[in-house]
């Protein structure tokens, strides 16, 4: 509900989700859920921005009114029952938070509902300097080998399964699946994040796929075009591939035996939020690191 007061008082899915420090993507995703839990359109879409419909203004105030009665309502009676409050800042990928943060955010408001969790979307490099910097209080990460200077515990959660991005309508794409001997002569396209470039493809070597030549790209959204230019092939955990599932040029393959990455929750060792170890008691993994 707050997040739709917000969007509505902005008038624009992109400035809510900044102000809020959610993905935009995440943010919009959750408006169209709601719309769909209330069978109502809320807003109306237009290049301008976005406008209530006049169920989306009933929405509004009855929204308002409910969460300004549950601030009073948490208000008064904090002190009498000791209610735990306060607030959790979190580093967040662009991908994986539907299916690795999410959950667990859930087990945790039902248990701390007055403990706020805001988000900060950044590339893993900004996630561990601000953990180290106490700008972050933890963070989601694709792997564990940074130089973090010793200070940074991680838990791992999951692993997620890897796949590999190739032409769309060639031999590889076709058969479902590449094997070792389909990358001899191709381009390995990776990211120039170092430390994630170089976990992903020690995975892929010491799984014998080993390509002739690396190409490096600043960003994951442009991979597809170069996969295609160079005929060419690009790895990536199993929940970046809404990236690419509604590509035209590209198509998403398993690997011929599975291959997976671990995923983590990060935080620093000496805890300076007691919130912290509260929400690691939510993870589903006591696995550490």
């Amino acid at each position: 509900m707050r997040e739709f007061l917000v969007v509505a008082d902005e008038g624009s899915v992109s400035v809510a989700a900044s102000k809020l420090h959610i993905t935009q993507p995440v943010l919009s995703k959750h408006i169209r859920a709601m719309e769909d839990t209330l069978n109502v359109q809320l807003f109306l879409r237009s290049p301008k921005g976005l406008t209530l419909t006049p169920r989306g203004k009933q929405a509004y105030h009855t929204f308002k009114d409910i969460v300004s009665r549950y601030d009073d309502i948490v208000c008064l009676f904090q002190p009498e029952n000791n209610v735990v409050c306060g607030q959790l800042r979190m580093g967040i990928l662009s991908m994986g938070f539907d299916r690795y943060i999410a959950p667990v955010v859930e087990r945790f408001n039902r248990q701390y509902p007055n403990i706020a969790i805001s988000y900060a979307t950044e590339n893993p490099l900004d996630i561990v300097d601000g953990i180290i910097d106490g700008d972050l209080d933890i963070g989601f990460l694709g792997q564990a080998r940074f130089d973090d200077k010793g200070q940074i515990s991680y838990r791992c959660i999951g692993k997620d399964v890897l796949h590999a991005i190739v032409p769309k309508g060639g031999p590889v794409a076709q058969r479902g699946y590449i094997v070792p001997a389909d990358v001899t002569d191709a381009v390995l396209v990776c990211l120039k994040i170092k430390e994630t470039t170089d976990v992903l493809n020690e995975l892929v070597a010491t799984a014998g796929y080993k390509p002739k030549s690396i190409f490096e790209v600043d960003e994951v959204e442009v991979a597809a075009s170069f996969v295609v230019s160079l005929n060419g092939f690009f790895v990536i955990p199993d929940f970046m591939c809404d990236v690419f599932e509604a590509s035209r040029t590209v198509e998403i393959v398993d690997f011929e035996s599975p291959l997976y990455l671990p995923v983590f929750f990060a935080h620093k060792k000496t805890l300076k939020n007691q919130f912290v170890s509260l929400f690691l008691d939510a993870l589903p993994s006591d696995e550490a690191r």
